[in-house]
């Protein structure tokens, strides 16, 4: 509201201002295969959510035959496998696909992101209905489910062992 005020007061109009224009969301990245030399490379995504804008940075590391440095500037970044000409509005990519071990395509490079600084973890934490990754009660559940389906697999292979040798052989086990 102010800003609009502020914009009716003055000559020459100011860009409005969004609540979330100071956060930023940094996640650690790895390139994944895109071609062999690149495997061992590693990338800091920045995701600015004032704008939905994305902007990834290379570290420079010392004889690594990479200079470093800026990757891809500051963009809103298009989903992939989208039509170049077609009428409905692009899709981009949101701040509620990246969490920690997402694998994310951005203008035909692979990422996968390995970790996040503190406060991109404290803020997805706080913000649980919209980084559903970050919600500690279905992270519970889904390891409650990992649980009960590891104690099925269990009794399936004591079952099947009948001498106590806790070792099947190949063929019963495919």
């Amino acid at each position: 509201m102010q800003d609009y005020l502020c914009n009716a007061i003055t000559l020459i109009s100011l860009p409005f201002s969004y609540g979330n224009e100071s956060n930023t969301l940094r996640f650690f990245a790895k390139m994944i295969k895109h071609q062999c030399e690149d495997v061992d490379r590693l990338f800091v995504i920045s995701y600015f959510l004032g704008n939905n804008t994305l902007s990834v940075f290379e570290p420079i590391e010392r004889n690594s035959g990479y200079t470093g440095g800026l990757f891809l500037k500051r963009i809103r970044v298009k989903r992939p496998g989208q039509e170049i000409f077609k009428s409905e509005l692009s899709e981009y990519i949101q701040p509620e696909e990246l969490y920690i071990g997402a694998r994310l395509n951005v203008n035909g490079y692979l990422f996968i992101l390995l970790n996040a600084d503190e406060y991109t973890l404290k803020f997805m934490e706080e913000n649980s209905d919209r980084f559903p990754h970050s919600n500690l009660e279905c992270a519970l559940q889904m390891l409650k489910d990992e649980k009960s389906k590891a104690r099925e697999i269990k009794q399936v292979f004591r079952a099947i062992d009948c001498n106590l040798t806790r070792m099947v052989d190949y063929n019963t086990f495919r």
